[in-house]
């Protein structure tokens, strides 16, 4: 399933809204469990997509960028996960280009999840 393709800069790093839900309804270790999980994934996958790509094995990087998309959807990472979309259904002349912004992207995306998290446990 492919994503509305707004500017990717648009988009929120993290809704917390999505993490306050999850807070809400799930308990406490399973939310941690999952923001354990997604962080993981942003320590090494969007080097391994873009790693891919630069390789030439585009079938591997788009799935490798499609789980990405689904561990970022998970934890309401909009930025990442629309990038992670656009890499994946990009044409072969020009995945490379997007793939180069998933390092930085994710870096981004983890301090943003750093802040949400203390204003999520302080509230």
């Amino acid at each position: 399933m492919s994503l509305p393709r707004p500017a990717t800069s648009a988009a929120p790093l993290i809704d917390p809204a999505q993490l306050r839900e999850f807070a809400e309804f799930l308990p406490g270790a399973q939310v941690l469990q999952l923001i354990r999980t997604f962080t993981n994934e942003m320590q090494t996958r969007p080097s391994m997509v873009l790693h891919l790509a630069r390789e030439g094995d585009l079938t591997r990087a788009r799935a490798a960028a499609h789980y990405l998309k689904g561990a970022a959807l998970s934890v309401g990472a909009r930025r990442i996960a629309l990038l992670a979309d656009t890499v994946e259904h990009a044409g072969d002349d020009v995945i490379v280009e997007h793939a180069q912004e998933l390092p930085g992207c994710a870096l981004d995306t983890l301090g943003e999840l750093e802040t949400v998290q203390a204003t999520l446990r302080a509230a």
